[in-house]
């Protein structure tokens, strides 16, 4: 019997020693593929999202890097592109609405231009106006004696630039002419002015001659302007006489000066009908020699 009894003994060890190795193998073994298949898993889900940042972080990034035009930007490219339309549509809101289509924009695009056509006109009254301090600066015009015959020379060089554009200028100031428009182009005609006498007639602002010279060289160069319109001369060279004319008979005497002040009265707008009077005989003029 005791030996009966060891045999049982040994053989419950050994069942025991058997199932504990089987929950063991379940508590670990089996575990195991599942926190490896977690684990696994966890990996691929971090992999996918960090190819995910990888790949979309730096579409994010160029589309930050990528310049937007600003409203400024656009309108100056849309005034670029319709100043090219202007000898055959004049200052007009359908030389806006090409110049917006060439941009890539709808024809409507000109709405931007709350002003209208005027908008048109100064911009490349400005562009003139830059051109031609660049040239200016650059010619000696400082070597002449005569002061009248400087002023003369800087005012035709600047009345040249806009040689190309004669046949609609008169459109251009009767809508410089207008009532809502008379203050832009006053302020054009002084920022001139003052320009024409810095490279041709410098003086310092304590000098009286200083204002004085600046309305003179203003009322000439808009007298001169209109009296180009008719003029037919092999480089505007009447214009040239004119202003030397003028401009000394107004240096040398007092009577002078106001006789110019009334005449660039007359053309600002500021006498009445002036300049529509000016314009007109101008368009007049122009169509005859059409």
């Amino acid at each position: 019997s005791k030996h009966i009894t060891t045999i049982v003994s040994s053989l419950a060890g050994r069942a025991l020693a058997s199932s504990r190795a089987s929950v063991s193998s379940i508590l670990f073994h089996g575990a195991r593929p599942r926190i490896a298949h977690v684990a696994t898993y966890r990996s691929v889900t971090l992999g996918h999202n960090f190819r995910c940042m990888t790949t979309e972080a730096p579409k994010q990034e160029e589309v930050g890097k990528e310049e937007v035009p600003s409203e400024e930007e656009i309108r100056k490219k849309i005034l670029a592109s319709a100043s090219k339309y202007v000898l055959q549509w004049g200052w007009t809101t359908e030389s806006l609405s090409l110049g917006a289509r060439d941009e890539g924009l709808s024809a409507y695009a000109h709405g931007r231009f709350q002003r209208g056509p005027i908008e048109l006109v100064e911009y490349v009254q400005d562009q003139l106006h830059e051109e031609w301090l660049k040239e200016v600066r650059a010619m000696e015009i400082m070597q002449e004696a005569d002061e009248a015959t400087r002023l003369a020379k800087a005012i035709h060089t600047r009345l040249l630039k806009q040689a190309p554009y004669l046949t609609v200028w008169p459109d251009l100031l009767a809508l410089q002419a207008q009532p809502f428009n008379a203050a832009g182009a006053l302020q054009r005609l002084a920022k001139t002015a003052d320009s024409v006498c810095e490279v041709a007639s410098p003086a310092l602002p304590t000098d009286l001659a200083y204002y004085s010279k600046r309305t003179l060289v203003g009322g000439v160069y808009a007298v001169a302007e209109v009296h180009m319109l008719t003029d037919y001369s092999v480089g505007f060279t009447d214009t040239l006489d004119l202003l030397g004319r003028r401009l000394r008979d107004a240096l040398q005497t007092d009577q002078g000066v106001r006789s110019v002040a009334e005449g660039f009265c007359a053309v600002a707008g500021q006498a009445g009908e002036g300049v529509s009077a000016g314009i007109m005989r101008a368009v007049q003029a122009l169509k005859v020699k059409g």
